[in-house]
């Protein structure tokens, strides 16, 4: 789920087994409380060359008070305008007005980014973290790190050889220390991040420290 704060909505996107050509699509439900939720039209479509076999597992942002979706769009080599097997890209609302975000669209000249965004890529793009350089940073299932200094144009930076391979991952901060918790006992780190995957048909998560590097610089991770 993720929140929009413009409008007080929480948007729910998640794949939906009625897509063209027999692939998949983004289905879409909202809520204001996370308790009732009502059902929306499907938000995203394969319905472009890079997306036309499918879509599959994405991830919200909260971009300048917007919420983005980067998802892997896939579809076959073998056909006409097909960039990669796998193909990252991007859908926003179409209506920044409509507090339900009921459609969504791809269109370079309402999201600023000319899809696929990397192509030929791993699946499963996490929600992406700001470091503090002010790269913006998510990372797939094989480990690799994207970076954008504007969320519009991507490029590799590197695979993160310390991320374990699996599927859907997240990469998250921690809160702060709650006041009044106390000091780490002697000799204990104090974790700053929470990496999590999927694989072996379970959900595992790594608690560790994370230092960013430099715009295009892979950043230091111990567990």
């Amino acid at each position: 789920p993720s929140y929009d704060p413009v409008h007080g909505v929480y948007h729910l996107h998640y794949q939906n087994h009625v897509g063209l050509h027999g692939g998949r699509t983004y289905g879409h439900a909202v809520s204001k409380d996370m308790t009732h939720w009502a059902h929306m039209p499907d938000s995203i479509w394969n319905d472009e060359p890079y997306d036309s076999s499918a879509i599959y597992t994405g991830s919200a942002t909260i971009v300048d008070g917007k919420v983005v979706q980067v998802y892997p769009g896939l579809c076959n080599t073998k056909e006409a305008g097909c960039p990669g097997g796998t193909n990252l890209c991007i859908a926003i609302a179409s209506d920044p007005t409509d507090p339900l975000a009921t459609n969504w669209t791809k269109d370079a000249k309402v999201t600023g980014a000319v899809n696929p965004i990397v192509n030929n890529t791993g699946r499963d793009p996490s929600t992406a973290w700001q470091t503090p350089s002010g790269e913006w940073r998510l990372t797939t299932f094989d480990t690799m790190i994207m970076g954008s200094m504007d969320f519009k144009i991507w490029y590799r930076i590197g695979a993160q050889k310390e991320f374990p391979t699996g599927e859907c991952p997240s990469f998250f901060e921690l809160p702060a220390t709650t006041p009044g918790a106390g000091p780490a006992p002697a000799g204990a780190s104090v974790p700053t991040h929470v990496h999590k995957n999927s694989h072996g048909g379970k959900d595992w998560m790594q608690v560790g420290t994370y230092t960013a590097g430099a715009p295009k610089v892979l950043g230091k991770w111990a567990d």
